[in-house]
């Protein structure tokens, strides 16, 4: 089995292939000294500058559903993944704004997957 994989979560600055969106968050594999994502079809790209821009996002520590919310920006049944932010000693999502949300339960309820 190679174990020359790693994997990471980069958020998107620029993209000019219409199934990488700019503004959202992807996994990204490198194989090698390549590095892909699985885009918006789930399938392997290879991405590049200048085609694409990213950088890397915080870690991320769960896969959250959630059940219910309180913002309409968090949409209920939908998943989401909770990064851990380390500077500012705290969890957070990405909304369907594309905006930060504080993971927090007096905000919405939610089942780890």
């Amino acid at each position: 089995m190679n174990t020359n994989h790693s994997y990471h979560t980069v958020f998107i600055d620029h993209s000019v292939l219409n199934s990488v969106k700019e503004g959202k968050f992807y996994t990204t594999i490198r194989l090698g000294d390549q590095l892909f994502l699985f885009d918006e079809n789930g399938k392997r790209t290879l991405i590049s500058e200048p085609e694409v821009r990213w950088k890397n996002a915080d870690e991320v520590v769960m896969i959250a559903k959630i059940k219910a919310s309180h913002l309409d920006s968090v949409i209920e049944g939908n998943i989401y993944r909770v990064f851990n932010d380390e500077v500012n000693d705290e969890r957070y999502i990405i909304d369907e704004s594309g905006e930060r949300v504080l993971f927090d339960k007096m905000i919405f309820k939610y089942d780890l997957i």
